[in-house]
């Protein structure tokens, strides 16, 4: 459920791969303190604004290049590397870098377990 992708079914817990780490974390107060430190200020944002950049950086990180990214999402690609450049100046630092990628992908899948499925 917490991939809210069309076709895509999880029917066994042992399916989720390493999520299923993720799932045993949910809840804890460490696990919201992670949410907060890695997203919380994007999250506050979108509120903020009414934006949508956590859903779009969830997109950037899944996707395998800006430009399919932004064709996926119907952008232009100057457009969703102006997106990418707002998300990091929100985040305080480059989602270049794979540690950075990895964690902000945990804390969005965190997120969506404690606070958008519940």
């Amino acid at each position: 459920q917490c991939t809210r992708r069309k076709g895509d079914g999880i029917f066994l817990f042992r399916d989720i791969g390493i999520f299923q780490l993720l799932v045993a974390l949910s809840g804890q107060e460490q696990t919201l303190e992670f949410i907060e430190s890695q997203i919380g200020r994007l999250i506050a944002y979108d509120r903020q604004k009414g934006t949508k950049l956590l859903h779009t950086l969830e997109e950037i990180l899944q996707g395998p290049n800006l430009k399919q990214v932004a064709d996926k999402m119907y952008l232009h690609h100057k457009t969703m590397v102006f997106c990418k450049q707002r998300i990091e100046t929100i985040l305080g630092r480059s989602i270049d870098l794979f540690e950075v990628r990895i964690a902000l992908a945990a804390a969005i899948k965190l997120y969506k377990l404690n606070f958008v499925l519940k």
